[in-house]
């Protein structure tokens, strides 16, 4: 287990979480996926609390058969406050040219702002540390 792993095991173990990350399908996964990838199901419970989701893996750990861990999805969880709607476009260097481009850029800010909120409801009180697994 490399150290990135123990860090976010340690995590998990010292707030009380537990983590399950099941396969689901390999198909693509966001709207531009040129190819598939592997798709999970990944369940956070804390305190009474659960978080499901669904988590589009790389298509290079697709290739190579490699299933993500714990690191792997704390690390891309959203950890930060996102802020508006153009704090997000100029953070993430999004471009709007059209109508189409508005509404997929709004999409992804909505989703992104919705993971926000369930991880801090989750892990509000122990956010420093988890900020910490990048």
């Amino acid at each position: 287990m490399n150290e990135y792993v123990k860090m976010a095991k340690d995590f998990l173990k010292s707030c009380n979480a537990k983590m399950s990350i099941t396969f689901k399908k390999c198909d693509r996964y966001f709207d531009d996926d040129k190819e598939p990838r592997n798709i999970y199901n990944v369940r956070i419970d804390r305190d009474g609390m659960t978080y499901k989701f669904t988590f589009g893996d790389s298509i290079v750990n697709t290739r190579s058969r490699k299933r993500p861990n714990c690191y792997d999805i704390l690390a891309c969880v959203q950890k930060y406050p996102v802020g508006s709607f153009d704090d997000f476009i100029d953070e993430y260097g999004y471009t709007i040219n059209s109508g189409e481009d508005f509404r997929r850029v709004e999409k992804i800010y909505k989703a992104v702002c919705r993971e926000y909120e369930k991880i801090n409801r989750i892990f509000g009180d122990v956010m420093n540390e988890l900020e910490e697994i990048y």
